[in-house]
């Protein structure tokens, strides 16, 4: 038999006692401690619960009860350490977001140090030949959710499927992506940094190999980590497995190893340690920024591209959805796995998520992680760690694929453009952890009769 804790014997015994209207205050001690330690703020029980505890005793012993009973079960979600305020009661809900001065996909968008978001590039036009663009766009969430993007100052050479990563000092860096010239694509070599204080771009260095759908992670000394990403569509383009450094002192580009596996559209994740973890393809690989060099890393149970890797509170890693095969063959994904530290493999979640690839996985100020759209879908999931199920939370206004999702300070979560034959909508949408949707005045681009998945291209 499993030996009782302390809490759970102080439980019992009050169950049995002769006063079970009296709560102990080791009971209550323990029913709050136990909640806190799923999530739950502590304050936020206390005064919800507070008021109440001292009037009736029946009402007291049935508000335990339900305390203690969520502390034994386990039922309270995690949710990390955030102190906040607790969980909204509903699921969430999508509304209109601020518009976009220009329609687009395949950008970045980035929260900046002062609450702004920064969007750049993508491509404008649902035509794959249509040239990528230079425009930028910036939105205040303090101008309110009905105001509307501004145009920023131009990037000095357009690009899509590129990266744009904030630094520590508030700049951004831009490196890589495509550009569409004469029915060619090109892929880019050069990078550039964004300065809020003049809101320009200047050169920032140029890749020893130019690339896109790769990854940028941005290290704890403030270097960035350029890893693989697709060559280009020239069948005869050798694949990438390299890995370069940027340094913000010399605002130049260094070799710094080898990925044992080609990769990309892949995932990135920077871990406690100061390694860096790349999931996608059939395994995954650990960087070492003190050697350069690069081990295998925990095993996947399903072999995935266009998914999404999520570093968790407690260091682990969710990796959700994408697909595997090419042409005719592609497969959705609908799983997803998740690895701890310490251990050699991912292991398979026993609940099992919508199929979607190309999609955005968030994690929210409380610990849960929000998927969004793939595969030109409106569904959008919530993964509560502490339940491990994927709970559907609303739909998109327009269906999304290969759109940005970005958390802002608030918690809320803007949402960005959308990978469609149809038109690229202007619309951006905004989800609500209270599940407070505003009010839909504009009207979705309407669906086509069917939409092709997106289909992995280069090496």
């Amino acid at each position: 038999m499993t030996e009782r804790t302390p809490f759970e014997q102080s439980v019992a015994s009050w169950l049995v006692s002769d006063a079970p209207g009296t709560v102990p205050a080791d009971v209550l001690e323990g029913a709050l401690e136990r909640v806190a330690d799923r999530g739950q703020d502590r304050y936020v029980t206390q005064r919800l619960f507070g008021d109440v505890l001292g009037r009736s005793p029946i009402l007291r012993w049935s508000i335990v009860l339900a305390l203690v009973a969520a502390a034994l079960a386990g039922s309270v979600a995690v949710l990390g350490e955030r102190v906040a305020p607790p969980r909204p009661s509903g699921i969430g809900a999508f509304g209109e977001g601020p518009l976009l001065a220009i329609g687009r996909e395949s950008h970045t968008a980035t929260l900046l140090s002062d609450g702004r978001v920064l969007v750049l590039g993508g491509r404008t036009h649902p035509d794959v030949w249509v040239p990528a663009a230079d425009s930028t766009e910036l939105w205040d969430p303090d101008s309110g959710d009905d105001s509307a993007f501004v145009r920023g100052k131009p990037l000095r050479e357009p690009r899509s499927q590129h990266t744009a990563t904030l630094l520590p000092d508030g700049r951004v860096l831009v490196v890589g992506g495509l550009w569409w010239s004469t029915g060619e694509a090109l892929v880019r070599s050069s990078a550039e940094v964004w300065d809020p204080v003049t809101e320009t771009f200047s050169p920032a260095g140029v890749l020893g190999r130019g690339r896109y759908e790769h990854t940028a992670t941005l290290l704890p000394d403030g270097r960035v980590l350029i890893a693989g990403g697709g060559a280009g569509w020239d069948p005869n383009a050798s694949p990438i497995t390299t890995l370069e450094v940027w340094d913000p002192t010399t605002s130049t580009f260094s070799a710094a190893g080898e990925l044992r596996t080609v990769r990309s559209a892949h995932a990135a994740l920077l871990l406690a340690d100061g390694r860096v973890l790349f999931v996608g393809e059939t395994d995954s690989e650990v960087w070492d920024p003190a050697t350069g060099s690069v081990v295998p890393g925990p095993s996947l149970v399903e072999p995935r591209y266009f998914h999404t890797a999520t570093l968790l509170r407690d260091g682990g890693v969710l990796v959700n959805g994408g697909m595997w095969g090419s042409d005719a063959d592609i497969a959705l994904r609908d799983s997803a796995e998740i690895w701890h530290p310490g251990t050699s493999s991912f292991v398979p979640l026993e609940a099992h998520p919508r199929p979607r690839s190309a999609h955005t996985a968030t994690m929210l100020l409380d610990g849960r992680i929000l998927l969004v759209g793939g595969d030109d879908a409106h569904t959008a999931e919530v993964w509560d760690p502490g339940t491990g199920a994927f709970l559907p939370t609303g739909q998109t206004i327009e269906a999304r694929t290969g759109q940005s999702a970005t958390l802002l300070t608030d918690g809320r979560v803007l949402v960005i453009g959308t990978m469609s034959r149809r038109g690229i909508p202007r619309l951006t949408e905004i989800w609500d952890p209270a599940g407070q949707p505003l009010p839909t005045t504009r009207e979705p681009t309407p669906e086509p009769p069917s939409t092709p998945a997106p289909v992995k291209v280069g090496g």
